[in-house]
């Protein structure tokens, strides 16, 4: 169980490289880009994809929210519906992905719905998944899984920690369920 909470805990840091990237932000769509002054708003839409370095975040519609100053700060991208976040080891997907900024920083990413994150050898899902990146923590809620390989483990809240290396799966008090981990021993038949 700890090792799959620790490699689940290290694919989490595509959210934190992100914000931290010194390269161009580049914006695609297929049908548009729309820039309004007024509300201060950058539109992609048909197949939008915005990419800084290996990272990616697309959907059919990705919306930029963004400050004016000496320059262009953004302050929120909102991908939906059927939002993708891309590194170069792992994958994000959601109904809707949402990334706050404060001064140009990674402040939280909000995925929503049919939450999956893939990485080289696990999978997780869930309702939501809420990134801290002051406090560099995220927690998954609803219907929380875990597989790795045969190894699943269920719960209604998963907590990691990257500051402690400390992961948690809790179960929902005011549901029915518990916490669940089912593991497979090499040279298992199932």
């Amino acid at each position: 169980m700890k090792k799959i909470f620790i490699l689940l805990l290290l694919s989490i840091m595509p959210f934190q490289v992100f914000a931290q990237n010194k390269n161009p932000i580049e914006v695609t769509a297929d049908n548009a880009l729309e820039w309004n002054r007024a509300e201060r708003t950058f539109t992609a839409s048909g197949n939008a994809v915005i990419t800084q370095g290996e990272s990616l975040i697309s959907a059919p519609t990705v919306k930029a929210f963004y400050d004016e100053g000496d320059s262009i700060t953004i302050r929120k991208v909102l991908a939906q519906p059927n939002a993708t976040l891309k590194q170069p080891d792992e994958t994000l997907t959601a109904k809707s992905i949402i990334a706050d900024f404060k001064n140009g920083v990674l402040a939280t990413v909000t995925a929503t719905d049919n939450v999956v994150l893939k990485t080289g050898t696990e999978t997780l899902f869930g309702d939501k998944a809420v990134y801290d990146a002051q406090k560099r923590v995220i927690t998954v809620t609803g219907d929380v899984r875990i597989e790795q390989d045969k190894n699943i483990l269920t719960g209604n809240k998963a907590t990691f920690d990257m500051n402690t290396n400390i992961s948690t799966m809790t179960a929902s008090p005011d549901k029915e369920g518990r916490v669940k981990a089912t593991f497979y021993s090499e040279g298992s038949d199932e």
